[in-house]
């Protein structure tokens, strides 16, 4: 089976003053459990962060840890 590439787009956002923090584009079809670091690390450069909420796409001990 052959896949294709797609465009990704994972992002952080703040939901309090409903604001993009920061974005980071790929392209797929790969797993989204290590596409989570980069986003949140851009994010912690621009703001404070006390709670992160992901989806479950990105559950691994791994992103526990981090």
């Amino acid at each position: 089976m052959a896949y294709k590439q797609f465009p990704k787009l994972g992002g952080v956002g703040d939901m309090s003053p409903c604001m993009v923090i920061s974005i980071d584009l790929g392209r797929g079809s790969t797993p989204e459990v290590a596409q989570l670091m980069h986003p949140v690390k851009m994010a912690c450069k621009a703001v404070s962060m006390g709670t992160l909420i992901a989806d479950a796409r990105y559950d691994s001990e791994s992103n526990h840890e981090f």
